[in-house]
């Protein structure tokens, strides 16, 4: 995260940059404070558990990817949204393109995937409710992660983005 910010840094524009985690909703709100006014938001956070079917999953791990993907995104916009641009202001949701793939190719991703749709569902309520702000779900295409290791995949065995 911090060579993008760099990077951005590079041309000119204010960027700042904030790991959350599992912070509680209170952290969240003193992040918002110290970033005051913003432009672009971008919720960029993911969590994918070990691969199981749902009648083998773990009920907390499968939970899980509701809490980061989804409780995570909410908890950062509710925060940041009182100090959005009045005008031109963005949130954008990174989201993955497995949501095209039917479940019958995606094995034990079922909480990952639910909650990725969901994230979805949300960012359609905020734009809904905030006219003003453009929101829109992005898929910044595949590439070879840690985030794609854990799940069990190899980077030359998928389409990756170049």
């Amino acid at each position: 995260m911090g060579e993008t910010r760099d990077l951005i840094a590079s041309v000119s524009v204010k960027c700042s940059v904030h790991q959350w985690g599992i912070m509680g909703e209170q952290d969240m709100d003193l992040i918002a404070g110290s970033v005051g006014t913003w432009d672009i938001l971008i919720l960029n956070t993911t969590f994918l558990a070990s691969r199981a079917t749902v009648a083998e999953a773990s009920i907390d791990g499968w939970w899980q990817s509701f809490e980061i993907n989804v409780k995570g995104a909410m908890a950062t916009i509710k925060a940041f949204l009182p100090a959005a641009r009045s005008s031109d202001a963005a949130i954008l949701g990174v989201n993955t393109g497995l949501l095209g793939i039917a479940p019958q190719l995606l094995p034990g991703l079922s909480g990952y995937i639910s909650s990725k749709f969901a994230l979805i569902s949300l960012l359609e309520f905020i734009a809904a409710e905030n006219p003003g702000i453009f929101v829109a779900s992005v898929y910044p295409g595949l590439g070879d992660t840690e985030k794609l290791q854990s799940g069990g995949d190899q980077a030359d065995e998928q389409p990756m983005t170049t």
